[in-house]
């Protein structure tokens, strides 16, 4: 039996990703069923008035929030085999130099993020990935105990073309609607004040040129401020709640009534892809999708079984491999003016195909939780 000893801190906002460890323990159960599992996980809290002594004959794993990360000068003389650091399951972007700076010097330390990374990415081996939008738009979208499941029509019954649906108007969606705007895609864009893009912390040189280029086009600059789609809403009665989130989890009527949506994801760093409710409203509601993101994030998608209508144009998803951001998306723009040229591409076998495999994809999500139980255990074997 390997035995874990996961411990978190007490008296710091408490640690979000610890879930990692139970879907590691849930994985573990499917390999050993009907026998007992081979691994044994215990939580422990961490009093920083009262430090714990490591039981050396059990691996220990020190696991903190990006919130919390500044106690680890305060207990890292009780010499933990692992830690782990979690960044809210959010996209790489979101991180601090200060994190980086400790990858970059521990050996035995890793970061948890809601994004899948592509091995060309220099972040690639110190990375684990829980797919929270998936987790919780699979929830969402699919219990009637979330009232948003009701906004779902996935009858296919589509009568309008191509959308670009916008949220939060930064200034790096502005260059990709603008681009559009050139090709006549008709474009949904609730907000028309343009924020500063916020900084690539962990991303490359080209990433943040295109930030700065971005805001320097577009006159603006400092850390976007929050908005209305931001705001929470809440499942549920209030003694009984089922959940929250936020406006922008909502099903707008175009999913239902256009046949592609096209939309900026949260990130655009090359080699990572961070599919937040924005692609997951259009699979579930049999959409197809056509993303703005970094290099390499249309085959990321479709190495986890979610494929775009874009693989069916002549180029295909040729444009995926271009590091340049302006001209990725200039190359992509040609692509999709071609696909509104010719609509007839969305009534192919191949076109209904897409859209099936990838609803099935999202209900059941193995493949989106591989990534995380794989790299758990070639961590771990290291250790053990």
């Amino acid at each position: 039996m390997n035995s874990l000893n996961v411990y978190t801190v007490i008296d710091y906002d408490g640690e979000y990703s610890t879930q990692v460890w139970q879907y590691l323990y849930s994985y573990k159960q499917y390999k050993a069923y009907p026998n007992s599992t081979n691994i044994d996980i215990k939580f422990n809290k961490i009093e920083l008035s009262n430090l714990p002594t490591l039981n050396k004959s059990v691996l220990s794993i020190l696991h903190l929030s990006m919130s919390s990360l500044d106690v680890l000068e305060k207990v890292e003389h009780l010499d933990f085999d692992l830690i782990f650091v979690d960044n809210m399951c959010e996209h790489l972007s979101v991180g601090s130099v200060d994190l980086l700076e400790q990858l970059s010097v521990r050996s035995n330390m890793y970061m948890i993020v809601g994004s899948f990374v592509h091995p060309e990415h220099h972040l690639y081996d110190k990375c684990i990935t829980i797919p929270e939008d998936w987790l919780n738009c699979r929830v969402w979208y699919t219990n009637p105990k979330a009232f948003v499941s009701y906004y779902n029509d996935n009858t296919n019954t589509k009568v309008n073309g191509m959308m670009y649906i916008g949220g939060e108007l930064r200034s790096c969606r502005k260059f990709i609607i603008d681009l559009l705007s050139g090709v006549h895609i008709h474009v949904m864009q609730n907000s028309s004040d343009i924020v500063a893009t916020n900084d690539m912390i962990n991303g490359t040189e080209l990433d943040q040129l295109f930030v700065n280029e971005c805001n320097d086009l577009y006159g603006v600059a400092g850390v976007h401020k929050d908005n209305k789609f931001y705001n929470t809403i809440k499942f549920g009665l209030e003694e009984y709640p089922f959940g929250r989130t936020t406006i922008s989890y909502l099903i707008l009527p175009e999913y239902n009534t256009y046949k592609c949506v096209l939309y900026s994801e949260a990130s655009f760093m090359n080699n990572e892809i961070f599919p937040t409710e924005k692609m997951w409203k259009c699979v579930v509601t049999r959409t197809h999708w056509i993303m703005f993101a970094g290099k390499n994030s249309y085959k990321l998608m479709a190495d986890y079984g979610i494929r775009s209508i874009l693989e069916l144009v002549p180029d295909g998803i040729g444009f995926d491999n271009i590091s340049n951001h302006a001209d990725r998306f200039t190359k992509q723009t040609e692509s999709v003016k071609y696909l509104q040229e010719h609509p007839e591409i969305f009534d192919t076998t191949e076109a209904n195909d897409i859209l099936d495999t990838n609803y099935a994809e999202f209900l059941t999500g193995n493949k989106f939780m591989m990534p995380l139980v794989n790299k758990l255990d070639e961590i771990l074997e290291k250790h053990i």
